[in-house]
This record gives C-alpha cells, sequence and structure tokens, in this order.
C-alpha cells in the first residue's frame, strides 16, 4: 500500500510522521536507521544523504530512517512506500536568509 502525500509549503513545513507498510516492512537488515536531509536550497549530495526534494529523500530512506525537511517550496506528489518518519524542520519560519 502506497501512501501519496502532496506537499505544497511555502512557509514553515509542519512535523508529519508517515508511515506506510512497504513489502518489505521489518525485514531491514540495517540496525542503524539514519537521518536524510532535504531542503529546496540543497544540491542533492547522497553520501551526506542530502536531497532538494521530498521524493528523493523518501528514496533514499529505509524503514526506520528519519527524513528531515526544512522550510522552502516543495511542490510535488510524494509516495512513501515504506515506514518512516517525516518530520518538519524550522517549524514557524517563513524560509532562509538570502545575506
Amino acid at each position: 500500500m502506497a501512501v501519496i502525500l502532496m506537499v505544497l509549503a511555502s512557509a514553515g513545513v509542519a512535523a508529519a510522521m508517515a508511515s506506510a507498510p512497504g513489502p518489505n516492512s521489518g525485514s531491514s537488515n540495517d540496525s542503524t536507521f539514519k537521518m536524510i536531509f532535504v531542503d529546496d536550497d540543497f544540491d542533492d549530495d547522497p553520501l551526506n544523504h542530502s536531497w532538494d526534494s521530498i521524493q528523493e529523500g523518501v528514496d533514499d530512506a529505509s524503514d526506520g530512517d528519519t527524513v528531515v525537511v526544512y522550510a522552502g517550496v516543495y511542490v510535488e506528489n510524494v509516495v512513501v512506500d515504506k515506514s518512516l518518519s517525516l518530520v518538519g524542520a524550522e517549524e514557524g519560519t517563513t524560509g532562509h536568509n538570502s545575506d
């Protein structure tokens, strides 16, 4: 079962939890969970698990991982097909300073 998450954020991204059982739920071979970071100002950096779209962050995640989404504008349909935490960072902010 897939969960489709539609995100249109121009201000702070509210904290959310996304959990959907995927075909491999509970069968992760890695006992440590990773943090994945998403910011629309990032350049994609797979080695550091940093992405500029929420879908890329979700695709990088495994069951049990956390995807942290910074405030920004994300116009995308996100398919979550695994159990993970989707957390908004910088809640209540209106964006990055452009100094």
